[in-house]
């Protein structure tokens, strides 16, 4: 196409329109969101209950509504405090079994604990967890042992 075609439009298919979901959808995919299902889970029950068939359904489309209406609604967004409290509940005191998981982090605050950032750029989220028996077995010789570790 050259920019001397004024007027003449040469285009082979129309761009897709945007999939919405209808008003009964978004009141199913509400009460499902407060079961808290992923949003792939809620895609198959709305397809069997519908009968709409899954490539009807973009998982995209699932996704982007029940987070925002989760966000929202539900106030979803906060478990990052459960976290911390879970964190700081088991901070490294000394005084743990030998099989009993205590957490660790680079960073600590002026009252010695440990800053637990909610996993952006600026506040990273970076904290361990193992046991006194795990530590005992690292100053072992390295041969006397095997340790797997898996990170993801």
């Amino acid at each position: 196409v050259s920019v001397y075609e004024y007027g003449l439009h040469k285009i082979k298919h129309w761009p897709a329109k945007k999939k919405k979901l209808n008003s009964s959808q978004n009141m199913f995919y509400r009460e499902i969101a407060e079961l808290h299902l992923r949003p792939m889970q809620i895609r198959h029950v709305v397809g069997r209950n519908f009968g709409t068939p899954l490539h009807d359904l973009s998982e995209k489309v699932v996704q982007n509504y029940v987070n925002h209406y989760s966000r929202t609604y539900l106030e979803n967004h906060d478990r990052v405090d459960d976290l911390r409290n879970w964190i700081h509940a088991r901070d490294f005191t000394g005084n743990e079994a030998k099989d009993q998981p205590f957490t660790f982090a680079w960073n600590m605050d002026s009252g010695g604990k440990l800053i637990v950032g909610d996993g952006s750029d600026q506040r990273s989220f970076v904290v361990g967890t193992t046991t006194k028996g795990l530590v005992m077995q690292v100053l072992q010789p390295p041969d006397s042992f095997i340790q797997h570790m898996d990170a993801t």
